[in-house]
């Protein structure tokens, strides 16, 4: 009987633990999805401009440039799911892992916030000053990853741009 109510405790103990990063996981695989769908749909419009500029604009005749301009968005959705995936998943993820690092932290300072907030805590200045410090801390890291984010998403809709017009893989057309 101990021996099963030890085990209950082990468990429930280390399932709180194993719940976060279940939930950060959670996070970062929809933050990727999202952004893979984001990306699919840029690369798509990037194809399809390209092409048309190549194909479409030449005026070799009205039904035939009517025709090619129908296919147009087809055929680079196609490229895109199809051909270029590997890269628009690979780049994506970068962004998708610091837009999680963001939310998480985003979510401890609030939550450092409410804890300071909280009538229940002892008040004392060490306490207090050592807590005020974690919380600027952790701003300051929250910018830096707001900053870095910007400059994925920045960098990436280029990269993946020429990853769509190209057909580079995603290191080659992000140097």
């Amino acid at each position: 009987n101990t021996a099963s109510a030890s085990l209950v405790r082990y468990s429930a103990c280390h399932s709180d633990k194993l719940y976060i990063w279940v939930y950060v996981l959670m996070l970062i695989s929809i933050l990727w999805a999202c952004s893979i769908f984001s990306n699919i749909i840029h690369c798509t419009a990037a194809g399809s401009v390209a092409m048309w500029w190549k194909h479409g604009s030449s005026g070799e005749g009205a039904h035939n440039h009517l025709s090619v301009q129908h296919d147009i968005p087809t055929s680079s959705f196609i490229n895109a799911i199809a051909t270029d995936i590997g890269s628009i998943c690979y780049g994506s993820l970068f962004v998708a892992i610091v837009k999680g690092m963001r939310n998480v932290t985003t979510f401890l300072i609030h939550q450092m916030g409410a804890l300071q907030k909280s009538p229940a805590v002892n008040r004392n200045a060490l306490g207090s000053c050592c807590s005020m410090l974690s919380v600027y801390i952790m701003k300051i890291f929250e910018y830096i990853l707001l900053v870095i984010d910007y400059l994925l998403e920045y960098f990436n809709r280029y990269a993946f741009t020429y990853v769509s017009v190209y057909g580079y893989d995603f290191t080659r057309a992000s140097k």
